[in-house]
């Protein structure tokens, strides 16, 4: 895949932002930069099993998971348990390392279909196979970036 990325970035792409002419310039003031960045195609794999815990109730229901989107977990629970949001409540605990991976509500969303059911508290937490077939992956990428600094610090 990075052979294919390397390729690529030799023909025409699209211009997200051109400002200048960088073949352009030259002169013993200026120092030029080049930098490739690359990153992989992966999952998030967290260090924390993905977990949360759901309590049903009546009017309000409460939930404890290492989150980085409560809004989204509260709204989530909320539409599964047919209660208005205000009625969830989310305590967001500290994680083991989320990556990005926890901004999701999947997780949520499955704690909460199984509290609904059996009609009392449970604790979800997914296995690493869980986790891994059911990740958010991260896309790969190729950045191929230049410019240059004049003496005054100007790009």
């Amino acid at each position: 895949m990075a052979a294919a990325f390397e390729e690529e970035i030799k023909s025409a792409g699209a211009i997200v932002r051109n400002d200048g002419d960088v073949d352009k310039l030259s002169g013993d003031s200026l120092t030029h930069v080049e930098a490739v960045y690359q990153l992989p195609f992966l999952a998030h794999a967290t260090m924390e099993p993905m977990n949360i815990t759901v309590a049903p109730g009546r009017d309000q229901w409460e939930s404890w998971a290492p989150t980085q989107s409560p809004q989204w977990v509260q709204s989530s629970i909320a539409k599964i348990a047919g209660v208005a949001p205000q009625r969830v409540i989310v305590h967001t605990l500290l994680s083991g390392g989320a990556f990005g991976r926890r901004y999701m509500a999947d997780f949520p969303v499955e704690a909460a279909q199984i509290a609904k059911v059996v009609g009392k508290p449970i604790k979800l937490v997914w296995t690493r196979e869980d986790d891994m077939q059911h990740d958010f992956y991260r896309p790969a990428a190729y950045h191929h970036m230049t410019g240059a600094v004049d003496a005054q610090g100007k790009l």
